[in-house]
C-alpha cells in the first residue's frame, strides 16, 4: 500500500475522551465503509488479543489539527480531533509518527470530505408513497429480514441524520462502548495500591496477584472466562504498578506486608481465595499457609513451585550488579520469549508482553531474583498444609522442571491437592487463559469431600 493510501497508524492515546485511560497504545484508522475514525486499542482481552473499538462518527467531526505542547524541556506534537458542539465536545489527543503527522491530517480531511458529499446525497426527502410502499412489504417478508427494513424506514424518515441539539450526548450513546476496566488506587500503610475489581457483591472472593513481569491487565484474559459467582480482585505488586518510584525495597517481606495490608482492607469479612503466579508463588509460601488467616479459605499457585530449581539458584550467586545489565538484558530480552511462552503463543501477545516487561526498572528484578530464590525452599512447609489448594502448570514450561512439579504433588496433603497441565509455557494465564479460569472456576466450588489429583 503506498504512502498516499494509508488509511491506519500506530497512535498514542493521551486525553479528551472518558472512555480511555491516558496513554493507550493502539492504532488509529479510518473505517469507510462505517464513516467514522476509530482508535483500535490494544489489549489482551483474550487469547487472539483482540482489539476494542473505540469509534468518532465522522459527521460529528468539527475539526482536526496538529497542536504543539512543551513537556519539561521537550516539545511534542499531537493530532487533536473536535467533534460536537461547545460546551459538551470531545477532543481526543493523540501522537504518532511526527512524519505521519501531516499526513494524517490531510486524510482525515479528505475523508471528512467524501463523506459530507455521500451524506449530502442520501438527505434527499423520500415520497410518502415510498415509505408506506416499505411497510406494505411487511406483510410478506420473513422475520429475519425485519430488521434491514426497519433499518430502512428509519434512513428514509431521517431519523439518525439530523444532528442532535447536545452532539457528543448523541456520539456516546451511539457508539459501540469498549470494555474499559478501571483500575482503582487505596493509600494503605503509606503507599498507593492499585488494583481492579469486578463489581459483584459476593461472599467469596478470588484475589489474584498481578503475575511477574506483568500488570494487572495481563489477568484480564482469565477473568475474562470465569463463570463462578464469586467478586475477582486483581492486585498491583509492588514494582509492576505506577507509580514505581514510591518504593526502593523490593524484597521477599516487602511484597507480604504489602498484601497482608490490601488483605485486610479488600476482606470485610469475606472468604478469599488467593492466588499468585511464578516467583510470586513464595508470598503465599512464605507467609498465608498459615492458620491465623483463617479466612484465606483456599490457595491458587499458577505456574508456581515449591523450591526453587537448583541451576536458579546458581545463577543468581552470579547475577552481575543491575546497574551492568547492559548486555546480560539485551540476551534475557532475546530469549525471554521462547523461555515464557510455547511455541504456538500468539506472537503479538508475546511482542507486547515482552515490551511491557523489560520496561520495568532493573533494580524491581535484581531485588526479587536476589532475595526470593536463595531462601525459596517450602518442602518441608507444604506436607502440613490445611487448606485446598490448586497448581496449573504448563506441559510446554521451560522453567519448571517436571521433576520438580511430581515432587510438588507428593509434598502436599492428597486429600487437598488438585492439580491440572494445560498446553502452554510458562506465562499459562496469557497462552490458554480460558483453560485456566475453567480449572479456577471447578476448584472455587469444589466441596473437597471427595476430591481427587486429577
Amino acid at each position: 500500500m503506498s504512502e498516499e493510501t494509508r488509511t491506519e497508524w500506530l497512535a498514542t492515546y493521551h486525553q479528551g475522551d472518558r472512555r480511555l485511560q491516558d496513554k493507550r497504545h493502539g492504532i488509529l484508522r479510518l473505517n469507510r465503509k462505517k464513516q467514522r475514525i476509530e482508535f483500535a486499542v490494544q489489549t489482551m482481552e483474550s487469547e487472539k488479543s483482540p482489539l476494542i473499538i473505540v469509534n468518532y462518527p465522522i459527521k460529528y467531526l468539527k475539526n482536526v489539527e496538529i497542536i504543539e505542547k512543551r513537556e519539561k524541556l521537550r516539545k511534542n506534537e499531537y493530532i487533536q480531533l473536535t467533534l460536537g458542539e461547545s460546551p459538551e465536545e470531545m477532543t481526543p489527543l493523540f501522537s504518532l509518527s511526527i512524519a505521519d503527522l501531516e499526513l494524517v491530517k490531510s486524510e482525515i480531511l479528505k475523508f471528512n470530505e467524501e463523506i459530507k458529499q455521500i451524506q449530502e446525497k442520501s438527505t434527499k426527502v423520500k415520497s410518502e408513497e415510498d415509505i408506506i410502499e416499505i411497510f406494505a412489504r411487511l406483510l410478506t417478508t420473513p422475520i429475519e429480514q425485519f430488521q434491514q427494513i426497519i433499518s430502512e424506514v428509519a434512513s428514509r424518515l431521517k431519523i439518525f441524520t439530523a444532528p442532535p441539539k447536545a452532539a457528543t450526548k448523541a456520539i456516546l450513546s451511539s457508539l459501540e462502548q469498549p470494555v474499559i476496566r478501571e483500575i482503582q488506587e487505596v493509600e494503605l500503610n503509606n503507599r498507593k495500591i492499585k488494583y481492579y475489581e469486578t463489581s459483584q457483591a459476593r461472599d467469596t472472593v478470588l484475589v489474584l496477584l498481578s503475575p511477574i513481569g506483568g500488570q494487572i491487565e495481563d489477568f484480564y484474559p482469565v477473568l475474562e472466562s470465569l463463570r463462578g459467582s464469586f467478586k475477582v480482585v486483581i492486585y498491583g505488586l509492588r514494582g509492576y504498578t505506577h507509580p514505581i518510584d514510591q518504593d526502593f525495597e523490593f524484597k521477599l517481606k516487602n511484597y507480604i506486608e504489602d498484601v497482608k495490608y490490601f488483605l485486610k482492607y479488600i476482606s470485610n469479612d469475606k472468604k478469599i481465595v488467593l492466588g499468585a503466579q511464578s516467583v510470586f508463588s513464595a508470598i503465599i509460601l512464605e507467609e498465608f499457609l498459615d492458620e491465623k488467616y483463617s479466612n484465606i479459605e483456599k490457595l491458587v499457585l499458577i505456574s508456581g513451585l515449591h523450591r526453587a530449581p537448583d541451576n536458579f539458584r546458581k545463577g543468581v550467586k552470579a547475577l552481575p550488579h543491575y546497574r551492568t545489565w547492559g548486555p546480560f538484558k539485551g540476551h534475557v530480552r532475546k530469549i525471554a520469549p521462547k523461555i515464557l511462552f510455547s511455541k504456538n503463543s500468539d506472537k503479538e501477545m508475546v511482542s507486547s508482553f515482552i515490551k511491557k516487561a523489560f520496561s520495568m526498572p532493573d533494580k524491581v528484578y535484581y531485588q526479587i531474583f536476589k532475595d526470593f530464590l536463595p531462601k525459596y525452599d517450602y518442602s518441608r512447609k507444604i506436607q502440613s498444609v490445611s487448606k485446598p489448594i490448586l497448581l496449573i502448570w504448563g506441559t510446554e514450561d521451560q522453567l519448571i522442571p517436571s521433576e520438580l512439579k511430581s515432587e510438588m504433588i507428593n509434598n502436599f496433603p492428597p486429600n487437598l491437592l488438585s492439580h491440572k497441565e494445560i498446553v502452554g509455557g510458562h506465562m499459562i494465564h496469557l497462552d490458554a487463559p480460558s483453560l485456566v479460569a475453567r480449572e479456577i472456576d471447578k476448584f472455587m466450588f469444589n466441596n473437597w469431600s471427595t476430591i481427587h489429583i486429577e
